[in-house]
């Protein structure tokens, strides 16, 4: 009887793995369909995002990488000291460089101030290459137009020369009439009709740079000697970024 038992055990063990197996047959097939659905499915999101907020084309390589063409060597150095490279290596920001180049950087050596990079501090670095950064992207030809105007109308040209750096700081290093002093960035706004009196939240006391171009100049009825006033070492192009030439 036993025997007999197991022989049937065995008979219906072997069905039921028949029936078993017949079920995983069927569903491998289903199986592969529903992932093939989801690969297909993924990839045209994917496509989708990719179209949506994928890097365009015609977009200009980050600005590390256009540096690293050739001839700013220093200031590479100076980026990789102040903690900025990977901000301007990946693209992050949206942003306009004002960037010196060797020859330039060996004249500022050659001031006195600094030997090399190797005796600039990180802090230090970090605050001049933050000076250099300009939010937002202008191209030559607007940088001396004013981005906005009273009545939100746009562009209004051939008004601006400085524009708003990355640099800010809560003390910082200036001169007076009485010689060196460490001032305080305060929140100066005086806006009447504010509900927070005259503390903005989003003005952080950011450094602006100052630059000089043609088109403003003609506008204001200024010549080079203007120029010359405040930077009688330095020649006036048509272009200058304080007493350097683009």
């Amino acid at each position: 009887m036993s025997r007999i038992y197991t022989s049937t055990l065995k008979m219906n063990t072997l069905i039921f793995k028949n029936k078993l197996n017949h079920k995983c047959a069927m569903l491998k097939p289903n199986a592969f369909v529903v992932l093939l659905m989801m690969v297909l499915s993924f990839g045209c999101k994917k496509k989708e995002w990719d179209a949506f907020y994928g890097r365009p084309d015609d977009l200009a390589p980050p600005i590390y990488q256009v540096l690293e063409q050739g001839n700013f060597t220093t200031l590479l150095q100076l980026i990789d000291k102040s903690g900025y490279k990977q901000t301007l290596n990946t693209g992050a920001g949206y942003w306009t460089f004002f960037a010196p180049n060797d020859a330039a950087f060996d004249a500022y050596f050659k001031s006195g101030k600094f030997s090399g990079v190797a005796a600039i501090d990180s802090s230090t670095a970090r605050a001049m290459v933050q000076y250099m950064l300009i939010y937002n992207k202008f191209s030559s030809s607007r940088l001396d137009d004013y981005q906005a105007s009273e009545n939100n109308t746009g562009w209004t040209e051939n008004e601006a020369f400085r524009r708003r750096t990355a640099y800010y700081t809560g003390f910082y290093h200036d001169e007076s009439t009485q010689g060196p002093i460490v001032a305080i960035a305060d929140n100066r706004n005086n806006i009447s009709t504010s509900l927070t009196g005259n503390y903005v939240p989003s003005d952080y006391n950011n450094k602006y740079i100052t630059y000089f171009k043609d088109n403003y100049f003609s506008n204001a009825t200024l010549t080079a000697a203007d120029y010359n006033y405040f930077y009688p070492k330095s020649n006036y192009t048509g272009f200058n970024v304080l007493g350097a030439s683009v």
